[in-house]
């Protein structure tokens, strides 16, 4: 855990804001429009940003770094960034059927989290 800590910083260090803009995607899931980015190639890893914020603020710097090496799904949370919410509730659990609904859609069954 220790080092992938350190990973991360050192991240944050060397790799500059995203050097090009990745297209966003939506999808009709659960009632919303769920935003995300697919970009890169290899095994799917989904990167996940914190409520309050979005995909891009979140993984923005990180995305030319780790694409050559996965399939990045990075999604917009319901009501964050360029996702809907029309119905102005949020809940954890939702969220979590949105995520599991956009995994579904792009037809993966697993993915790294």
């Amino acid at each position: 855990m220790r080092c992938l800590y350190l990973a991360f910083l050192l991240l944050l260090v060397v790799v500059p804001a995203a050097a090009q803009e990745w297209p966003i995607r939506t999808v009709a899931v659960n009632g919303i429009e769920m935003a995300y980015r697919d970009v890169g190639t290899g095994e799917p890893l989904m990167l996940l940003h914190g409520f309050g914020s979005c995909a891009e603020e979140a993984w923005g710097p990180f995305i030319d770094a780790l694409a050559p090496h996965y399939r990045l799904i990075v999604p917009d949370l319901r009501g964050h960034g360029h996702s809907t919410n029309p119905a102005g509730v949020f809940t954890h659990r939702q969220s979590a059927a949105d995520v599991m609904a956009l995994l579904d859609t792009l037809g993966l069954e697993r993915v790294r989290a």
